[in-house]
């Protein structure tokens, strides 16, 4: 194994009167400058690297340091899972409203929803070295991410910082389309460069590598999906979004009663009428029809073209409010 170490502890060389910081040296003469990071546990300001140390890790020792690391990190996948961070918007830290043992002075308060869980998530996520997987699974376990969307009685707004219940929120671009890949049981494979084959938008590149783009760059975009570099998702809604459920070839092409054999609609459309019925239900929806829905289903299905009615109640469900909401 060939010894980087040199490579990687590589002080950057100044070699101009330019500038305004640090101190510049003659034209000719070169002044070489070794890092200094400003993220330390003591808030001094002043980490450098150690004797040998490569910088990277350096930089990775220095930022982990800091418990506001941890803090702000299991808030980002709280806010993820939620829907709503224990600081939110999760990129707005006030540093000096974080400690519960260290209250600010009135008429500020404490900025997280729950200051002690937060800082006790943040320490649990230190004391399992910083693991992601322990952070989800613990996170996905928890009584609180577990609560139904249904609240038994009168709900009050003032709980929503408490996480009395699931909060619903609207299904990333990503999501939406793999939901739609998976129920359908109609597979596609998308060319995508430098990544080569993906079949579903979770696999796709970020950003997208231009100019090449993923054949369903228009359907994914209407579900404002952002990316992991410099945009946002959003869980927003649209007008585009609702035609796009409606028209878009990505969904007409999965209704259709002909086609392939293992298709949702064409593997199942021998089945009695009440069974064709909550096959699509379960299978799109995840969850039963009610007994109003399955009265409407069933006199679809009963009136006119079977197969095409079969179509028609499949392309119903994906444009219930239901299929595009997380609950």
């Amino acid at each position: 194994m060939t010894d980087n170490t040199t490579a990687t502890r590589n002080d950057y060389p100044l070699n101009t009167t330019t500038g305004n910081r640090p101190a510049r040296v003659p034209v000719g003469a070169t002044k070489n400058v070794p890092p200094v990071y400003f993220y330390t546990a003591t808030g001094t300001f002043s980490d450098t690297p150690k004797a040998g140390e490569a910088y990277r890790d350096a930089l990775a020792r220095s930022m982990t340091g800091d418990f506001q690391f941890a803090r702000a990190a299991v808030n980002y996948f709280w806010a993820y899972f939620f829907g709503v961070g224990i600081v939110d918007p999760p990129d707005q830290f006030d540093p000096m409203r974080l400690d519960p043992d260290n209250p600010p002075s009135d008429p500020w308060t404490l900025q997280p929803s729950n200051p002690r869980l937060l800082n006790s998530l943040a320490q649990a996520f230190i004391d399992n070295k910083y693991d992601i997987k322990w952070l989800m699974r613990t996170i996905a376990n928890s009584s609180a991410y577990q609560l139904s969307s249904r609240y038994n009685g009168t709900y009050n707004p003032a709980w929503d910082t408490l996480f009395a219940r699931k909060f619903v929120r609207r299904l990333w671009a990503e999501e939406v389309h793999d939901a739609i890949v998976q129920s359908s049981n109609i597979v596609p494979t998308y060319n995508i460069a430098p990544s080569g084959a993906a079949s579903y938008a979770m696999q796709f590149p970020e950003p997208l590598a231009t100019p090449t783009r993923d054949p369903v760059t228009a359907f994914l975009d209407a579900f404002l999906r952002g990316n992991r570099d410099d945009q946002v998702r959003s869980d927003d809604g649209s007008i585009s979004q609702a035609l796009d459920l409606m028209n878009d070839n990505f969904v007409m092409s999965r209704i259709k009663s002909t086609g392939a054999s293992s298709s949702l609609l064409v593997a199942n459309l021998n089945l009695p009428n009440d069974q064709l019925v909550s096959k699509l239900f379960l299978t799109v929806l995840s969850r039963p029809a009610t007994a109003a829905e399955m009265t409407s289903a069933l006199a679809m299905l009963n009136a006119g073209v079977r197969n095409t009615s079969a179509e028609n109640l499949l392309w119903s469900l994906y444009n219930k409010v239901d299929f595009v909401f997380n609950y």
